[in-house]
Parts: structure tokens; sequence; C-alpha cells
């Protein structure tokens, strides 16, 4: 990944920010709990947000208009300098990125390198380990980049970085491919892989001929993640038409 950055061959850029998750942010609002906070004594205590894979951080950006403190992984250096880089530039350009509610205000946004799987980036954020993990989780074209067998630990580590109560929103894509015959990147992510993983975070996803199987009276693992809702994007500038979003809380 950090070679095609620093070759400059993102294809998978867009530009801005997913259209999806500002719809959810604007209309979902209810599923996602508060961005910030009020205190008696005037201070404010913003819920943090996190996007692996963050690539440019126009997502990042777009949850900080919202209200939350939102930080942007990558495990591409080449990628954090063009997040920096771009949030200096546009990052409070109310054309661009204008508060949702401006009674909660903007929250501030960072930048990190590091591996979405391990440990040592996290104590870069102050007060994560003390509150039990992030707020929410925004997965837009993460899990699909993931070579397949990845995909248990994704879930497994989607689960240990989110506090108790705190959400995951996924879209999801590419919905159109059912099988991961269908080759990838972008792998196949159907409703029913996010179901499955998230349903048994860390266990093996079952497939047949490459397409995922769902077990309907399989009892839920203790691990399980609730999914809050699940609605086709009415706007998205990944999958023309087959996305979907998904919440899930811890």
């Amino acid at each position: 990944w950090n070679d095609l950055w620093a070759s400059s061959f993102t294809p998978w850029d867009r530009a801005g920010p997913s259209p999806a998750l500002a719809d959810t942010l604007s209309q979902k609002a209810d599923l996602l709990g508060q961005p910030a906070v009020a205190g008696t004594d005037g201070s404010t205590t913003r819920a943090r947000a996190l996007v692996p894979g963050c690539g440019r951080g126009y997502d990042v950006l777009l949850l900080a208009s919202a209200g939350y403190d939102a930080w942007g992984l990558d495990s591409s250096g080449v990628a954090v300098g063009e997040a920096e880089r771009y949030a200096a530039e546009a990052g409070n350009d109310e054309g661009i990125y204008p508060l949702i509610n401006p009674e909660v205000g903007r929250g501030a946004a960072h930048f990190l390198e590091g591996d979405f799987y391990a440990r040592n980036w996290e104590a870069g954020i102050t007060g994560l380990a003390e509150d039990g993990g992030f707020d929410l989780i925004y997965d837009y074209t993460f899990l699909c980049a993931m070579n397949p067998p990845m995909r248990p630990a994704w879930a497994s580590r989607m689960r240990e970085l989110l506090r108790p109560g705190g959400v995951l929103v996924c879209l999801e894509f590419p919905t159109a491919k059912t099988s991961l015959s269908e080759g990838g990147p972008p792998w196949a992510c159907p409703s029913a892989l996010h179901r499955v993983l998230l349903g048994w975070p860390g266990e093996e996803v079952p497939y047949s001929d490459g397409v995922v199987v769902e077990s309907p009276g399989r009892a839920k693992s203790e691990k399980a993640l609730t999914q809050l809702g699940h609605w086709k994007a009415e706007r998205t500038h990944a999958g023309q038409g087959t996305d979907w979003v998904s919440v899930w809380r811890r």
C-alpha cells in the first residue's frame, strides 16, 4: 500500500468524504450516540472516532465536523502525510466540511501511521485505554481490501477497539460480488459476511464455493455485536447503488 501511495497510484481515492457516512451522521444520529457532551463547568467531552485505512482522511474530517475527536489510521506513512496536508488545507473549510451541528461544534482530526492489528499506535491516543476504547469506528472499503483469511482477525480487532456500548459503522461494499472466486481486492463483502463475522468475532467464516454460508439456528457468540440498523445507502461513491450500511453495537 505504501508503494502505491508513493507512486500516486490510488484509484480508490474519491477526492471527498463518503456520502453514505454523511447521510448516516445526519439522518441516523440516534443510532450513534452523542458526539460531544457539555460539562457543567463549560467544558466539552468529545466522543472518539476511528477510521482505519483512512487514506487522505476525508472521512476523518467529516467525523470531526460532526463533533467527534476523530483519528485516522493508515499503514502507509505516505498516506498519513497526504492526510495531514489535506487536513491543513481543507479541514476547517465550511464549504467542504460544514458543521453538522453548530451547537456541538467541530472536533479535532488526528492521523497516525500504524498497523491496525498491532497495539503500539494506541499509546498515541491520550485516555483511550482508560476510557475502554473508541465510541465509533467507521469501516469504508477497509474490510474488502483484506485478504480473506484475515477476516476473523478483523472482527476480533474491531470488537477489541470499541468501548462497551461503542458502535461500528460499516459500508458494505462490494455487495454485487457474492463469491471469493470473483477475486479482489476489493473482495466480495455481502451483508451475510458482516452478520457472520460480527455474530462470531474471531471465528472462521464458513464458505461453500467461495460464498458465505449462514446457519440461522446457530447460537450467537458471547462476543457478538448487536446490529442496530441495516439499510441501502441512498448516496454512495463506491458501489453505485449496491452499497448497504450496517451499524453494530458492542
